[in-house]
């Protein structure tokens, strides 16, 4: 038995094939001898054929269409659910080399690497964001399209009706006479009966589509502000503990750097308090009060030089 061109397991013509399918009528309702094209009702066969064979045919190009977006979503959403961990540790493990040549024995470079490190995470997040934020913005719009439900719904009700319609008639004898091409009265008003019912499906489904394909009205602050907290989540639990361990040492290093800036202004200014007392002395020597106040400040000086070294050990 022959087919259609739409029950065709490889079809996949894009334009409506009106002989084809005639020739297909003709086989099943046994009247490939007299063409119903060439009968009296040639428009009315026309126009059942491109009601529901087109449309059908319509409708199996946009269902294969539905299914690559949906196959192209599931594959995306996987892609990002198997490669966004990986991905973040991979980026983050030689980021961490970004500070290997950097020595610390300046304030502005352990600044200048703390910068980079914070530049380098917060372009990763930034990436990481735009990404399911796209994401997002594919789901919502796939889950508000629900068109290859529409369409299957659709070409189902026409094959069904325009089966029902073959099977009425194809053990019919269609014509009046032998030899001429004047359909029965009967078949006529079948065909008529199926234009208008294959038209209201069809109606029905483009109702169902227009309201299908509105706008979905996406909030994009909510959904950046939503991606960004997700990204900023996955950065926190999968990136390398080595870059962890960088971006901890490189402000522990910049918190020492200013600390030992701070002493040693500190030493510096005791140091001139010192000269001062020691110029003082000079003029007034033996005084207690001077004195005193010279041995607070050596002890002053002492202790914020001990301190100094001790930092300097730990930031070595």
């Amino acid at each position: 038995m022959s087919r259609y061109p739409f029950e065709e397991k490889a079809f996949d013509k894009i334009q409506f094939d009106l002989p084809a399918n005639l020739l297909e009528l003709n086989s099943r309702l046994n009247t490939s001898a007299r063409d119903l094209g060439q009968s009296n009702i040639d428009y009315k066969i026309t126009s059942l054929l491109t009601v529901f064979c087109g449309n059908i045919e319509w409708y199996v190009n946009r269902i294969r269409k539905e299914k690559y977006w949906l196959r192209t979503y599931n594959f995306t959403t996987i892609a990002l659910i198997v490669l966004l961990p990986f991905l973040i540790l991979y980026f983050t493990h030689f980021i961490e080399a970004i500070g290997e040549k950097i020595e610390w024995e300046s304030l502005t470079k352990a600044s200048k690497q703390r910068d980079s490190l914070e530049y380098y995470s917060a372009l990763i997040i930034a990436i990481f964001t735009s990404l399911l934020g796209l994401h997002k913005v594919f789901t919502s719009w796939l889950s508000k399209r629900q068109l290859l439900s529409i369409f299957h719904e659709a070409s189902s009700e026409l094959k069904s009706k325009f089966y029902a319609f073959e099977d009425e008639w194809n053990s019919k004898d269609l014509y009046t006479d032998a030899v001429g091409n004047t359909v029965l009265p009967d078949f006529d008003e079948a065909v008529e009966k199926a234009i208008t019912e294959g038209r209201a499906i069809a109606n029905a489904e483009r109702l169902k589509y227009y309201e299908a394909i509105q706008n979905p009205g996406m909030d994009l602050s909510s959904i950046l502000s939503n991606s960004f907290t997700q990204a900023s989540a996955l950065m926190k639990n999968f990136q390398s503990k080595r870059f962890v361990r960088m971006l901890e040492d490189t402000e522990s290093h910049q918190k020492n750097l200013a600390e030992i800036k701070a002493l040693e202004a500190k030493l510096n200014l005791l140091r001139e308090w010192m000269t001062m007392v020691d110029a003082d002395l000079v003029r007034i020597p033996g005084d207690r009060v001077l004195t005193q106040r010279k041995d607070d400040l050596r002890k002053q000086m002492d202790a914020v030089e001990l301190a100094l070294i001790q930092k300097k050990v730990v930031n070595n």
